[in-house]
C-alpha cells in the first residue's frame, strides 16, 4: 500500500477577484481579436483549419486536471469562475482563454512564420520567443494569486516551475509540425485539428515531463526530485531540437506535397 504522506495533498485557496476580473477581461479580449483574425484566414482560404485549430486548443483545456495533479498545480477553487470540474480541479474561465490563445493561436502563429526561407530556423527562433513568452504571461498571473505550485517544485522563478515552460513549449511544437507536414488539414482532413493541441500536450507530457511528475509524486528525496526536474528540462530541450529537424532547412522544394500543384490536387485536399 501506498503511504498517501509520497503523494502531495491538494491544498485549498481563495481566487482574488479583482485580479480573476482583470486577468479574465484581458485574456478574453484577446481571445476575441484572435477568433476574429482566424475566421477572417477562413475566409481568404476557404479553409475552417484556423478556427478549428483554435477550438483544439480550447479543447485542450480538459487536459489541465490531469497535468494538475500530476504537477501540483492548483488553480484557486473558492470564488472562483468554474468552467468545469473533472477529477475533483475546477477550471477557471481564464484558464480556458489562455489555453485557447497558447496551444490554439500560437501554433497558428509559428506556422505561418515557417513559410520563409527557413522553416527549421524559423522555428527555432519562434521557439525561443514562445519560452519568453510564456514566462511574461504567466509570473503575473502567478504573483496575482490566481494560481499556484505546491509541495516541493524545484528551480523556481518568482514561484513558477520552469519545467512548464519546456513542457508546454514541445505540446506547441508537435501541433506545429503537425501542421506542416501534414497538408491534409488544409482540406478535408481538418477534423483531426480539433484534437491536435490536446494530443500534442499529452504527448509533451509523456515523453518529457514524467520524470519530473514520477518524482514529485513518490517519496523520492527533495534532491532527487531536482534531479528529475532537470531532467525533464534536458529531455524537452532535445526534444525540440529533435522536432526542428521534423522541418526542412530551406524553401518547400518543387512539387512539394504541401503545395499542391494541379487544380485537380488541389481540389482533393480541400
Amino acid at each position: 500500500m501506498i503511504p498517501p504522506t509520497q503523494i502531495p495533498p491538494t491544498p485549498v485557496a481563495e481566487m482574488p477577484q479583482t485580479a480573476q476580473v482583470v486577468v479574465t477581461t484581458i485574456l478574453g479580449v484577446l481571445a476575441v481579436v484572435v477568433v476574429a483574425a482566424a475566421l477572417f484566414e477562413s475566409r481568404r482560404t476557404r479553409s475552417p483549419l484556423y478556427p478549428a485549430v483554435l477550438l483544439g486548443g480550447l479543447l485542450a483545456a480538459f487536459n489541465e486536471p490531469i497535468v494538475d495533479i500530476l504537477g501540483g498545480c492548483l488553480h484557486h477553487q473558492l470564488g472562483q469562475w468554474t468552467v468545469f470540474t473533472t477529477f475533483d480541479r475546477p477550471m477557471p474561465v481564464w484558464l480556458c482563454l489562455a489555453y485557447l490563445l497558447y496551444f490554439g493561436g500560437a501554433p497558428l502563429v509559428i506556422r505561418r512564420l515557417l513559410d520563409g526561407a527557413s522553416p527549421k530556423a524559423a522555428f527555432q527562433r519562434a521557439i525561443g520567443g514562445l519560452l519568453v513568452a510564456n514566462l511574461v504571461l504567466e509570473l503575473p498571473i502567478l504573483r496575482a494569486g490566481l494560481y499556484d505550485y505546491y509541495g516541493e517544485q524545484p528551480f523556481k522563478i518568482f514561484g513558477f516551475a520552469p519545467h512548464w515552460l519546456v513542457i508546454n513549449a514541445l505540446g506547441v511544437s508537435f501541433t506545429v509540425v503537425a501542421l506542416y507536414r501534414w497538408p491534409a488539414l488544409s482540406g478535408r482532413g481538418w477534423p483531426a485539428a480539433l484534437v491536435i493541441p490536446a494530443a500534442g500536450q499529452l504527448a509533451a507530457v509523456g515523453a518529457a515531463a514524467l520524470p519530473a511528475f514520477s518524482a514529485y509524486n513518490s517519496d523520492a528525496s527533495v534532491t532527487w526530485k531536482w534531479v528529475a526536474s532537470a531532467a525533464t528540462i534536458a529531455l524537452g530541450f532535445l526534444l525540440i531540437r529533435g522536432v526542428s529537424f521534423l522541418l526542412p532547412d530551406g524553401p518547400a522544394p518543387a512539387g512539394d506535397p504541401r503545395e499542391p500543384s494541379t487544380p485537380a490536387a488541389a481540389a482533393t485536399t480541400r
